[in-house]
């Protein structure tokens, strides 16, 4: 089977060298462990909740569980066995590397709420959606991905004929950015932005 591209990937890859956990959601079937599978190559343990024997000894024992499956790892299927969490938090508070572990699992509202509250600042959160027209086509982006204001924003404000705005927005920005000597501060007039030293 042929391997198809999806565009989350040059995401995914940024926030690997930011992040120590990464959790894929989305719907059933969509290809999240087919993508991370593609992504870990062989440098990678894998290990899905639907074992039943892997998911009894993450539930009862993560400690062990972690000893017997070592970062860097892939986990499918998290939302069976939550009780991972509080050992995640651990094995991310001891050490620096980062996109020590991937998980995969569903939206459902408890395994977000118990992430988000246990893994605050360690994890970065994506969602996988079905195939795109411009995936199944094989039309992928090759460059790098850049989240600048400036960069992103400028070519639409002039395409939009709004250049005024957001010259008077995003200059501030731009100056703070680049020459980290100036930051945007409200002028005397509302709604006007100046540049202060």
């Amino acid at each position: 089977m042929v391997y198809i591209t999806r565009e989350l990937e040059r995401k995914f890859l940024k926030l690997n060298d930011f992040f120590k956990v990464i959790l894929v959601t989305g719907a059933r079937q969509v290809g999240k462990t087919t993508m991370l599978k593609h992504l870990a190559g062989s440098d990678r343990t894998y290990v899905t909740m639907d074992n039943t024997m892997a998911r009894e000894l993450a539930q009862s024992d993560p400690v062990l569980f972690f000893q017997t499956y070592k970062p860097p790892v892939l986990i499918d299927e998290v939302q069976k066995a939550p009780e991972l969490f509080e050992q995640i938090k651990i094995i991310c508070d001891e050490n620096d590397e980062k996109g020590l572990i991937w998980l995969t699992g569903s939206q459902q509202y408890n395994m977000m709420k118990r992430v988000r509250e246990t893994l605050a600042g360690r994890i970065g959160i994506l969602e996988l959606y079905s195939l795109s027209a411009r995936e199944k086509a094989g039309l992928v982006f090759d460059t790098d991905l850049d989240f600048s204001v400036t960069k992103n924003l400028n070519p639409y404000c002039t395409q939009m004929g709004l250049k005024g705005v957001c010259d008077t927005f995003l200059s501030p920005l731009r100056w703070s950015a680049e020459r980290r000597t100036t930051t945007p501060v409200p002028s005397s007039k509302e709604g006007d932005y100046g540049a202060r030293k």
